[in-house]
């Protein structure tokens, strides 16, 4: 018997290319599949687009409508009536190649995987690069190389257990997939690019409220150094990944708000660790801050 796996596409402002984004999952390689859209509070024809496609599509396109704004309420009303055993998330401007899914699947084979890792493209501009992930899995998470929404494959009963997703404004997979690995999940990593990530201009959270997405990077950064070091896990190796991630992240947030910066270089970095050097943390940079302070020496090198 064939493994059902059920799509589920949070939908907001997407009449340009929800349907693109459908045809891409009608037309997977895997044939027992359920697609699952959640209409997100849009205000162009997205609605009407989703109801011509369920209409052509009866047998595998069902549309809810989610009042609640946010893409993690939205995916989690469509996993709250999904019926698989694994779980397809695709957002809506993104694109899944024919055997992505249908690869996975056979990657788990029998395996006790909880989570499927998967590489992907990512088009901007229409330029596009191949994303490779990290296989070190604590430290794909802190460096945010560990996947995304679509390019994985998640196991239905694990995403339940968790409690699915929290509702955030950025960072939501990322959080996830902490809770999952909090649980002793397994992952697995498949190799091949078969999923594509578009990146817009226009309506992306990533490109707005810089400041507060920042924090929340930085303090998902700070629980997982908590979690590893209190359940024994954190080694040096990834000891060095954090402090040099959440240094160079409190840098970055000082740019945007000079206030905010301080507030959690005080809160997480003053009086607790020594920084290191990194691609964007030089060693000159360090030897200033050692007689001048952190502020002194944001001022100077910019």
């Amino acid at each position: 018997m064939s493994t059902l796996v059920s799509i589920i596409i949070p939908c907001h402002n997407a009449e340009k290319y929800i349907a693109e984004c459908i045809d891409s999952a009608l037309n997977q390689s895997h044939p027992d599949i359920e697609i699952i859209c959640v209409e997100n509070n849009s205000v162009d024809n997205t609605w009407g687009v989703l109801n011509e496609l369920a209409n052509k599509y009866p047998e595998k396109v069902t549309v809810l409508t989610q009042i609640a704004k946010g893409a993690s309420v939205a995916r989690n009303s469509g996993l709250s009536i999904a019926k698989g055993e694994w779980i397809q998330f695709l957002d809506a401007d993104d694109i899944l190649l024919p055997d992505k899914i249908s690869n996975q699947l056979k990657l788990i084979g029998g395996k006790s995987i909880d989570l499927v890792i998967g590489n992907y493209s990512r088009t901007e501009n229409e330029v596009t690069e191949n994303i490779k992930q990290i296989t070190n899995t604590w430290e794909g998470l802190i460096k945010g190389r560990l996947g995304f929404t679509s390019s994985n494959l998640w196991r239905k009963s694990v995403l339940i257990k968790i409690g699915g997703w929290d509702d955030i404004k950025s960072s939501q997979e990322a959080y996830l997939m902490f809770k999952i690995l909090q649980q002793n999940g397994i992952t697995l990593f498949d190799e091949e690019f078969y999923t594509i990530k578009i990146e817009r201009t226009t309506n992306s959270i990533s490109k707005t409220n810089v400041k507060d997405n920042i924090i929340r990077y930085i303090e998902l950064r700070i629980a997982i150094w908590e979690y590893l070091k209190t359940s024994g896990q954190l080694t040096d190796d990834i000891l060095k990944v954090l402090k040099i991630n959440v240094f160079d992240s409190i840098r970055i947030l000082y740019k945007e708000n000079k206030l905010a910066g301080t507030d959690l270089y005080n809160k997480y970095v003053k009086d607790k660790f020594k920084p290191i050097p990194s691609s964007a943390t030089s060693v000159l940079y360090l030897c200033i801050y050692t007689i001048a302070g952190f502020k002194l020496v944001q001022k100077v090198t910019g």
